[in-house]
Order: structure tokens, then C-alpha cells, then sequence
């Protein structure tokens, strides 16, 4: 593009020692100011995606260095507004590994309208999730809700079956699960349920590794437990175990035994009760983990 607007300018140049009017020498003019101007934007361009790239490549190498040259980027390149998002998304994820969940929370947030003004709803979505994760590990479980909700609503739009980078079902249901722990921070755990169980249901269809599910289906059956819905408790805890048992995690199975321990307990099947305890407790000790054991 550079050698095509030099060459307009060249020709136009060479032209001009036979312009006889202020018409003509208007024109040529605005011709050079528009090249100019072209030339700017372009070498704009160039410069702010090489410095987006740089600060990209820096963040899991120099944080500080990827944290300045993308604040660079975004002050010097940002009216461009796939700069700014790019900007934004790289200061954001800075920030986290930093642990600076202040600093990341105010880039997702500046980053989300203008990724929505320019239709990019993959980054709209990663600042909706990195939203989500920064005010759970904040405590902040309501606003952790809110944002992935909202991520959840483009995930659905967009297409969780779509692959991308950062878009895939695997991925979707991670978001499901978030969204059902973060209901459980918020005592809603109905709500939690539904989400849970969409994960699953994602997570199976797509054939996700075991050690994906083992905790969700742990977790649904917990939720059960708490509901009073003993036998549905016991299916999902048993289903757990099983899973536990097959990837030889010897500490999710700790926690299964535990559950059932109480589920039977709460049942007053005092002995299977007191046998899955002894399993989780001799668990526990072989792992040289002493602690009680109780739901998750």
C-alpha cells in the first residue's frame, strides 16, 4: 500500500510543473495531504500491531515490560480500536498474573464496549470471564455471577460449538461450572444445580477426560445432600467415585467416602456410614493428608 500511495505522489509531483491554474494546484494539494494522511494511518497500524505483538509475546516472560509497551500501545495507537482492544485484553491478563485483580478488573471493563463496537464477541467474551474469575477470587460472588452470566449470554449467541483459541465447548463448560459454583456462594443452590448438570452433560457429549468431571459430579452430588434428595445424592457421589477410582485420584475419592459417610449418616445407615469414613480417613493417612473430611 506504502509504494502505491509513493507512487501517486511521485507522479503527481512530476506533473505539477505543468499545472497553470490555483485549480489545478488545489487539487495536487489535497492529493498530497490525502497520501499523506494514508501514510500515517499505515505506518499507525503497523506500529501499534507490532507493539501489540511484542507486549503479547512479554506477558508470561517481562509482565512489567508486556504491561508497558501494551499501555503504550493503547496511548499512542488506541484510537484504532482493535489496538485498544488488544490493548486492553493483554493489560487485563497482566494484571492477573500479577495478581492485581483491581488493575485487571478496570481493563475488562473498558475493553468490553469497545470489543461489542466493532462486533468482537470473542474478547467481549474473555473480558466477561476474566471479570468473573477476578471478583470470585476477590469474594466478590455476586458481581463473579453477574459477569459470567453475561458471558455466558455471547457464549450462547456466538456459538459454544464454534472453535476458536479461546472459544470451544470444553471451554463452555467450564463457564457452566463457574457459573454453578459462583450460585453456591450465593446459597442459590437450585440454580447451582441446573448449571452443574449442563456442564456435565456439555463435558460427555464432547468426551471430556474423567478427571474433568470427577469434581462437578462431586459437587452435583453434594448439592443433592444439601437439598435432602438422598438418593439422587448417592447416585452422583457413586458415579464420582467411580470415575476417582478409574484415574487413581486417591483424593477425590477421599472425598466421595466422606460424603457418603454423611449421606449415611443423614439416612441412619449407621454402618455404611461408619465404613465409608474408615475408607476416606484410611485414604487420607496413606496420602499423609490429617484432616476431617467433610462435603465439598
Amino acid at each position: 500500500m506504502l509504494w502505491s500511495v509513493f507512487k501517486i505522489i511521485g507522479f503527481t509531483f512530476f506533473q505539477f510543473h505543468s499545472f497553470n491554474s490555483n485549480r489545478m494546484k488545489l487539487i495536487f494539494a489535497l492529493v498530497i495531504g490525502f497520501c499523506l494522511i494514508s501514510i500515517s494511518i499505515s505506518f499507525s497500524q503497523s506500529s501499534g500491531d507490532n507493539l501489540i505483538q511484542k507486549a503479547d509475546s512479554l506477558k508470561n516472560i517481562d509482565v512489567d515490560e508486556s504491561i508497558r509497551l501494551a499501555k503504550y500501545s493503547m496511548v499512542n495507537f488506541g484510537e484504532e480500536t482493535n489496538v485498544f482492544v488488544q490493548a486492553a485484553t493483554i493489560l487485563a491478563e497482566a494484571h492477573r498474573i500479577k495478581d492485581n485483580y483491581d488493575s485487571s478488573i478496570y481493563y475488562s471493563k473498558i475493553g468490553i464496549p469497545k470489543a461489542l463496537q466493532i462486533n468482537d464477541t470473542v474478547s467481549a467474551i474473555f473480558f466477561y470471564l476474566n471479570l468473573g474469575s477476578d471478583y470470585y477470587l476477590l469474594a466478590d460472588y455476586a458481581k463473579a455471577l453477574s459477569n459470567s452470566l453475561s458471558a455466558h449470554k455471547l457464549y450462547s449467541a456466538f456459538g459454544y460449538k464454534t472453535e476458536t483459541d479461546d472459544i470451544s465447548p470444553l471451554n463452555y463448560a467450564k463457564l457452566l461450572n463457574n457459573i454453578a459454583t459462583a450460585y453456591i456462594k450465593t446459597g442459590r443452590y437450585d440454580s447451582s444445580l441446573v448449571y452443574f448438570i449442563r456442564s456435565i452433560k456439555v463435558k460427555e457429549e464432547y468426551d471430556a477426560p474423567l478427571s474433568m468431571m470427577i469434581v462437578s459430579k462431586i459437587n452435583i452430588g453434594s448439592l443433592y445432600l444439601a437439598l435432602k434428595d438422598y438418593e439422587n445424592s448417592e447416585t452422583w457421589i457413586n458415579k464420582a467415585l467411580e470415575d476417582a477410582t478409574q484415574e487413581n485420584d486417591s483424593g477425590n475419592m477421599a472425598t466421595c467416602y466422606a460424603n457418603l459417610g454423611i449421606l449415611y449418616k443423614k439416612t441412619g445407615d449407621t454402618l455404611k456410614a461408619i465404613e465409608n469414613y474408615k475408607n476416606g480417613v484410611s485414604i487420607n493417612e496413606r496420602l499423609g493428608r490429617h484432616r476431617n473430611l467433610s462435603i465439598v
